[in-house]
């Protein structure tokens, strides 16, 4: 479970393309319908009418998900463990999707020497991240929703392992659940519900976890995030606070 979240996985936007039916007399008449509107609303609406066509929307501009600061508390593992361990390796993995059909974006990329993702850091200091921070979602159009997961681990073991450990996502992200009820989303937008694309990011998430397990990396914190085109998005600086972490999240329109 996300312990910091913004949005919900049923904010998927859809734009419909004409006048909805309604039963009136015996027979059907045209109703105005909303021309954008969430997935999550579409069951509601269709108990008393039937909806036109409806088709993914797009967003009006640009958007870019970054990762701006990392901070640990002091209370991150209690004071003898500071004492015993002052310095702490961590790295993060975020997977971005969405419904274009395109595969989802995973970070670090697959080209990438491990040892320049960990992060040495000592409780209570913050790593800020250079220039705009680090790219979560690249900056472009967004068809139905932005979703971003961001998942903080320690390591534990060596940066081979942490190679192979990458990879080892980067190869369960491509072969989920997740990634063909995107593509199939892309098709017909009627699969997009919140309940199918949580119960594909739990499956997800409980591989990623077994894969953590067996190397032994103990989990920090995990961000949650939902941006649907239904509306306008705004510019925001997030900044969440856990009882050892602290994370800056930025949502950027361009």
């Amino acid at each position: 479970m996300a312990i910091f979240k913004t949005g919900h996985f049923d904010q998927v936007g859809l734009k419909s393309a004409g006048k909805a039916k309604v039963l009136k007399d015996g027979r059907h008449e045209p109703i105005g319908f909303p021309r954008l509107l969430t997935a999550a609303s579409v069951p509601d609406l269709a108990v008393h009418l039937e909806p036109p066509p409806l088709d993914l929307a797009q967003s009006d501009k640009k958007w870019a998900v970054y990762l701006r600061k990392i901070k640990l508390l002091r209370n991150f593992e209690g004071f003898i463990a500071d004492f015993l361990k002052p310095t702490n390796q961590l790295y993060f993995i975020s997977i971005a999707w969405d419904y274009s059909g395109q595969p989802p974006f995973v970070y670090p990329p697959q080209k990438i020497n491990p040892a320049s993702v960990l992060i040495k850091m000592k409780p209570g200091n913050t790593r800020d991240f250079m220039g705009d921070g680090v790219g979560l979602w690249v900056p472009r159009k967004v068809i139905g929703a932005l979703n971003v997961i961001l998942l903080i681990y320690e390591n534990d073991e060596n940066i081979r392992k942490t190679g192979e450990l990458l990879v080892d996502i980067r190869d369960t992200v491509r072969s989920s659940q997740l990634a063909s009820l995107i593509v199939a989303i892309s098709v017909n937008p009627a699969l997009a519900t919140g309940v199918a694309i949580g119960a594909a990011v739990n499956e997800l998430m409980g591989v990623i976890g077994s894969i953590m397990k067996k190397n032994q990396d103990d989990y920090v914190d995990m961000f949650e995030g939902t941006w649907g085109t239904d509306k306008k998005q705004n510019p925001a600086i997030l900044k969440y606070k856990n009882e050892g972490s602290q994370i800056e999240i930025e949502f950027r329109t361009s």
